[in-house]
């Protein structure tokens, strides 16, 4: 089987807030604008994930190309997500990870790794 090559970006950003109240608040921000993100052309997956422990929460996305990530880093509606009142929220600013991934493979890498595996579709 050939394997397919894709070039990705993958972004997190964690946000950290002081207390209840502010988490609330920040995830409800956040995740208006995690349902609009799965709807924006090249995204190919976005979440938000609430780590109470840590008193954090993350959004993750999965861009299919450089050119998508870049055009949504310079959109309006990221613009406004970082000036908008869940970072004001924040006592800290973001931590941000961002990964570009020109190799990407999948089922095909744990078959050639793992011995004795074999999914049949």
């Amino acid at each position: 089987m050939a394997q397919l090559t894709l070039t990705m970006v993958q972004a997190n950003y964690i946000i950290e807030y002081g207390d209840e109240k502010n988490s609330h608040e920040i995830c409800e921000i956040l995740n208006m604008v995690i349902r609009r993100l799965r709807y924006t052309p090249g995204c190919m997956q976005s979440d938000l994930w609430r780590n109470d422990d840590q008193h954090a929460v993350m959004i993750s996305e999965i861009w299919k190309t450089k050119a998508d990530f870049n055009r949504h880093v310079n959109s309006s509606l990221f613009k406004r997500t970082l000036s908008a009142s869940a970072l004001e929220l924040a006592p800290e600013k973001p931590v941000v990870r961002i990964s570009e991934c020109e190799n990407v493979r999948g089922i095909d890498l744990l078959e050639e790794v793992m011995t004795n595996f074999n999914i049949s579709f």
